[in-house]
C-alpha cells in the first residue's frame, strides 16, 4: 500500500478487539452468462438477475448455487471476459483488499495458469484460495500438487479434487459442479461458530445436498494425496464430505501444513490491520503510551482468538506474544513517523488421525484404567 497508510506482512519469525470481520465470505472470478460489473450477491436469485442464468457459464453458476445451498450468505461475483488467465487476472484485481477477508476462486478452472493468478492474488490480499483441480487419477493430482510447490500464495490454498455430483438448480437433475462452490459454502457455514481454526472437513465438512462424486479413488491414493496437499472429498456413511484439511504448500511446508491454520492467520492480519487503521496519524509520544496502546489492543484480539482455541497454549503467553518496545520502535522509526508491532502466535493443529485401542479383557482379570 502507498504511505501514508497500513500495512501487515506474514512471516515464519519476527521480522516485519476490533471491528467482526466475515472470513465465510467468498469471492468467484469467472465466465458469467451476461457481462456486469463486480458485486456482491446473497442468493442464486440474485445472482441469476444481474448475471445471468446457466446457459454458457454453468461452472459459475452450479458453484454459486452450491455456495449459498451449503450456507454460504456472502459472495461477491467477478465475471471474466474469457475462462482464462487472461480474463481472470482483471476480474481478480476488482477484489481490493478493502472488501476483507475470504475464500477466493475460479470455479471449474484448473489451468496453472489460472491458480497463478489466484495465488498471486491471495499473497497480496491475504485471503485464502480454493483451487479445483484438473482431477485425473492419483498420478495426475500429485504431479498437479507438485507443480504448486514454492509459489507465492500456496500456503494460503488448498487443492480440491474431485468435482462433486450435485443436483442441478434448475431440474434437480445430477451434474458434475466444481468442489470450489460447494467448499466455500461449507466453509461459510463453519464460520457462522465465528472459529476460522475450526476445519470444514470431517463432520464439520458433510454437504447438504451432494450426491457423490466424479471420481474415487483407494485408501492407499487418499493417503498418498493428502500428504502431497490434495483435499479430497469422500462418502462416508452415505454423505459427500470433505476429508483433508491440509494447505497445498505440501509436506515440506511443515509450518504451513494445515489450511485451517491458515485462515486463522488471515483473520489475524485483517483484524491487525483494522486495529492498526486506528492508529494511523496519531501523535507519538515520549512517553511510549501510544505504544502500549497498540499492544494492548493487538493482545486483546488475539486473546479472544486463543479463547475459542484457535490458538495453541496452556496459556495465552504460550499461544501469542505482541512486541512494541524500544528494539522494535526504535528512534529512528519514530523519526520517521511509523509505528510498529511484531505479533507471534502458535496456531492449533487439525486432528488428522485419530486412534483407539480396544483390548478384551479375560474374565477373571479386573478392569484397569
Amino acid at each position: 500500500m502507498p504511505r501514508p497508510g497500513t500495512e501487515v506482512v506474514i512471516v515464519d519469525d519476527s521480522t516485519p478487539g476490533g471491528p467482526s470481520l466475515n472470513t465465510g465470505q467468498a469471492f468467484f472470478a469467472g465466465k458469467t452468462a451476461t457481462a456486469a460489473a463486480m458485486g456482491e450477491v446473497h442468493s442464486l436469485k440474485q445472482y441469476t438477475s444481474a448475471y445471468g442464468n446457466r446457459t454458457g457459464a454453468a461452472d459459475m453458476y452450479d458453484a454459486v448455487s452450491a455456495f449459498f445451498q451449503e450456507g454460504g450468505g456472502t459472495l461477491y461475483i467477478s465475471p471474466a471476459a474469457t475462462a482464462d488467465a487472461a480474463g481472470v487476472e482483471p476480474a481478480l484485481e476488482l477484489f481490493t483488499y478493502e472488501l476483507g477477508p475470504g475464500q477466493v476462486c475460479a470455479p471449474g478452472l484448473s489451468d496453472p495458469t489460472v491458480h497463478d493468478a489466484l495465488l498471486d492474488h491471495v499473497n497480496t490480499t491475504h485471503r485464502c484460495a480454493l483451487l479445483d483441480s484438473a482431477g485425473g487419477d492419483a498420478t495426475a493430482l500429485s504431479a498437479e500438487v507438485a507443480a504448486l510447490s514454492g509459489k507465492p500464495g500456496v500456503r494460503f490454498a488448498a487443492l480440491l479434487a474431485p468435482k462433486i455430483s450435485y443436483p442441478q438448480a434448475d431440474t434437480g437433475a445430477p451434474v458434475d459442479i466444481p468442489y470450489s462452490g460447494v467448499q466455500a459454502g461449507l466453509i461459510a457455514r463453519n464460520d457462522l461458530l465465528a472459529n476460522p481454526n475450526q476445519p470444514a472437513a470431517g463432520n464439520n465438512g458433510v454437504s447438504r445436498l451432494a450426491l457423490g462424486l466424479a471420481e474415487d479413488y483407494t485408501d492407499a491414493e487418499r493417503e498418498t494425496l493428502n500428504e502431497a496437499g490434495v483435499t479430497l472429498a469422500k462418502m462416508v456413511y452415505g454423505d459427500v464430505r470433505t476429508y483433508g484439511a491440509r494447505t497445498a504448500a505440501g509436506p515440506d511446508d511443515e509450518n504451513w501444513l494445515w489450511f485451517a491454520n491458515s485462515r486463522v492467520v488471515m483473520a489475524i492480519t485483517h483484524h491487525a490491520d483494522a486495529i492498526a487503521q486506528t492508529y494511523l496519524f496519531r501523535q507519538i509520544d515520549g512517553r511510549r503510551q501510544l505504544f502500549a496502546a497498540f499492544e494492548a489492543e493487538l493482545r486483546g484480539m488475539l486473546l479472544d482468538y486463543y479463547k475459542i482455541n484457535a490458538l495453541f497454549g496452556e496459556t495465552p503467553a504460550d499461544a501469542f506474544s505482541v512486541d512494541t518496545g524500544a528494539q522494535v520502535n526504535t528512534i529512528d522509526t519514530i523519526k520517521a513517523g511509523e509505528v510498529h508491532a511484531v505479533i507471534r502466535v502458535k496456531t492449533s493443529p487439525s486432528a488428522e488421525w485419530v486412534r483407539i485401542e480396544i483390548v478384551k479383557v479375560p474374565l477373571e482379570v479386573p478392569i484397569a484404567a
